[in-house]
Order: C-alpha cells, then sequence, then structure tokens
C-alpha cells in the first residue's frame, strides 16, 4: 500500500457517505481513477452505505415527533415545565437543531458500524497484500480468494511500467508462482495480455499459501507478495 493508498483508506468512510469535500476529496478522486484495489473498496463501502440508507422509512416523521422527544429528554431530566407552558421558542429551536445533529451523527454512526461488520465479513473470504518489484516499488495489490480453493486476484497498475522498465523476457510469457507452507511450489502460466489485472484459480486452500510472485519462463523473480 503506498501513501496516496493509505491517505484514500484513511478518509475511505467520509467519501463512502459522500461528506469528503475540498483538497482531500479533488485528490482522493484523482487517485481513485488510477487504483482498482481502493476504487473497489470505496465501491463496496458506498454500497454499504446505500443499503443502510434504504432501511431508514419512507416517509418523514409527523411533525410533532421532535417536540414529542424533546418533552420526554425534559421529563427525564426532571423538567416541570408543561407541554402547553413549554420553554421559550428560542430554546425550543436550539434543542430542535441539536437532537438533528445528534440524529443525523447516529445514522452516521450505524452507517459505519454494517460497513466494519460487512467489510469484516468479507475480510474472511479474501486477504490481500502489496505486491513489490525487486527493489522494493510498489506495482498493486494481490487478493486470495476462498473459492473451491483460492482464486488469486491481481491488481497491478504498475505491471506496464515494470515490463517496460525491463522488457519482456523470451517468449514473453509469464507464470504464476504460489510457495506452499509444505514447501511446496505451485506454478500457473498467466494468461497473454490483461495488462496487470489477472485472476487465475488454484486448488490450494488460502490458508497454506505463504507468498504469490510472478515469474518469467527461468522462474525469475519480477514481483512478489507475502501473506505469511
Amino acid at each position: 500500500m503506498n501513501d496516496d493508498c493509505q491517505f484514500v483508506h484513511a478518509f475511505a468512510e467520509d467519501l463512502a457517505l459522500g461528506v469528503l469535500t475540498g483538497e482531500e476529496r479533488a485528490a482522493a478522486l484523482d487517485h481513485l481513477e488510477e487504483c482498482h484495489a481502493c476504487r473497489a473498496e470505496i465501491a463496496t463501502l458506498t454500497d454499504v452505505a446505500d443499503a443502510v440508507l434504504l432501511l431508514a422509512p419512507a416517509a418523514a416523521p409527523d411533525v410533532a415527533f421532535e417536540r414529542r422527544v424533546l418533552d420526554r429528554l425534559a421529563s427525564a431530566q426532571g423538567n416541570d415545565r408543561t407541554r402547553d407552558s413549554g420553554p421559550p421558542a428560542a430554546v425550543t429551536s436550539r434543542r430542535q437543531r441539536r437532537m438533528r445533529s445528534i440524529l443525523a451523527a447516529a445514522a452516521v454512526v450505524a452507517v459505519l458500524v454494517v460497513a466494519s461488520l460487512l467489510w469484516a465479513g468479507r475480510s474472511q473470504h479474501a486477504v490481500a497484500a502489496a505486491m513489490i518489484d525487486g527493489r522494493g516499488g510498489g506495482v498493486g495489490r494481490v487478493a486470495l480468494v476462498a473459492d473451491h480453493g483460492t482464486a488469486v486476484q491481481m491488481d497491478l497498475p504498475g505491471w506496464p511500467d515494470l515490463v517496460r522498465r525491463y522488457g519482456d523476457p523470451s517468449g514473453g510469457s509469464y507464470w504464476l508462482e504460489l510457495a506452499l507452507d509444505d514447501g511446496s511450489r505451485l506454478r500457473t502460466p498467466l494468461p497473454p495480455g490483461d495488462n496487470g489485472n489477472w485472476r487465475v484459480s488454484t486448488p490450494v486452500d488460502r490458508s497454506h499459501v505463504l507468498s504469490v510472485s510472478i515469474t518469467d519462463p527461468d522462474g525469475h523473480s519480477w514481483c512478489h507478495a507475502q501473506f505469511d
């Protein structure tokens, strides 16, 4: 995860809820145009937020709802004022504004809690790590997804630059190599093209995968990700 990814991750909830503004929003949107992994994360959080908002009632509460809530709060605080002789209009207005702020904050908290729970649930089915080259530079991210074995999902926006820097190997072919916890290695040829976006299904369980690499036909590693 590079600095731009960390920046977007820090503001992910605000961005998904549409409350991020100013330079932060502009910088985040610029990064999302280039980073598939971050774009997928924000899309997931946005879908969660939309789903939670659909749980809200279709119609607004009746006009007396806020007054009933305020009266109940006043009663709980030992306020002896009757409904007909309520507080001055200015005080009531301030209380109403404060109540609206509390309700709005509660709605945001509810969205974030549900998003966290769903995100945690999703993480039980996939783990991700940064894919780096031999110099330690970021190439992208790779995820191991439980799917009748393990599906290796690679989103590598830096892959074309890596190929331009070193040139295609003889034959122009690449291999996906998985290092497993029993000391063995599983090699699978990558389909041509796709420009760094590959999804390869493997028969091994995700828990046995220690690392993922892309190699050339001679076994030289071009980039790798650690999961142990």
